[in-house]
């Protein structure tokens, strides 16, 4: 008496109609990276764009390019005369405008509102720069 093994069937999912949801896409500025670009003022006393894809970025801080450039960004890094920080772009369930500063100083955090992308100047970045560092001397 020969019995064929009839194939297993893949295993029900644990909530009811989760296998019918499609993949979440992220968008553009969503995607997950461990790099991200820098605006770095440089030793020729101008200020340098890098992209981890593309490397150095030929454009005019505070030109519609730069303007155009950041939004296409979700983070980047900056560090100018004045300090340094991770700026990051706000999230109220999808991206908008918005841009904040984050730098942890002593292991606390702290986080300042930069702006909305066109009205993100390198005179803005410094300003925040400088006012993250005195965060740090006035503790």
């Amino acid at each position: 008496m020969s019995q064929a093994l009839a194939p297993l069937a893949p295993p029900a999912p644990l909530v009811p109609g989760l296998a019918q949801m499609p993949a979440l896409a992220l968008h553009p500025t969503e995607q997950p990276t461990r790099l991200i670009p820098l605006v770095e003022y440089g030793a020729a006393g101008r200020y340098v764009l890098i992209c981890p894809k593309d490397g150095e970025v030929h454009i005019t801080p505070d030109s519609a390019e730069w303007f155009a450039w950041l939004t296409s960004l979700s983070s980047f890094r900056f560090v100018g005369q004045s300090g340094y920080f991770s700026a990051r772009r706000g999230y109220n369930r999808r991206p908008n405008r918005c841009w904040y500063a984050q730098r942890a100083i002593h292991q606390k955090n702290y986080s300042k509102y930069i702006g909305v992308s066109e009205n993100v100047t390198i005179e803005c970045l410094e300003h925040i720069a400088a006012q993250l560092r005195s965060s740090m001397t006035l503790r």
